[in-house]
């Protein structure tokens, strides 16, 4: 009877290792997708560019950024990091701040990065596809 549940248990433990290896061989942890709408690139064939270039993007960022009056208070300077996608249609979704400054600097890039207008979507083997962009948003003072 010992031997019996010895050579049990060692069937069920050598079944158990075969059915766990072979899940994880059949189970790929790369991302498959059916269609390339959903997927989020940050290396594509052509990039998404904002109407008018990175001088327009500048501009636009610098006219619409509104110098937080608690940061000027607190002669609060430096970058906000933000993330962004650009979908399909050239809107922008998904921000979020990789490295934030303050809270009030924070919330007026988003803000600003989400108001702004839409870009040429990024291209990949001819189809528009949703690429992220990182973004580096600077409040100086002496240029505010």
């Amino acid at each position: 009877m010992k031997k019996f549940i010895q050579k049990s248990v060692v069937m069920a433990v050598m079944v158990f290792g075969v059915t766990v290896s072979y899940a994880q061989t059949e189970n790929d942890s790369s991302v498959k997708y059916i269609d390339d709408s959903y997927q989020v690139f940050q290396v594509v064939e052509h990039s998404a560019v904002f109407s008018g270039g990175f001088a327009e993007m500048n501009k636009f960022l610098a006219d619409n950024i509104k110098y937080p009056e608690q940061a000027v208070k607190d002669s609060v300077q430096g970058k906000v990091m933000l993330s962004f996608v650009v979908e399909t249609d050239g809107s922008i979704s998904d921000v979020k701040i990789l490295r934030g400054l303050s809270e009030e600097c924070d919330a007026e890039a988003v803000r600003v990065i989400k108001s702004m207008p839409k870009w040429e979507p990024a291209k990949n083997k001819g189809k528009k596809v949703r690429q992220e962009f990182v973004l580096p948003v600077t409040f100086n003072l002496n240029n505010k």
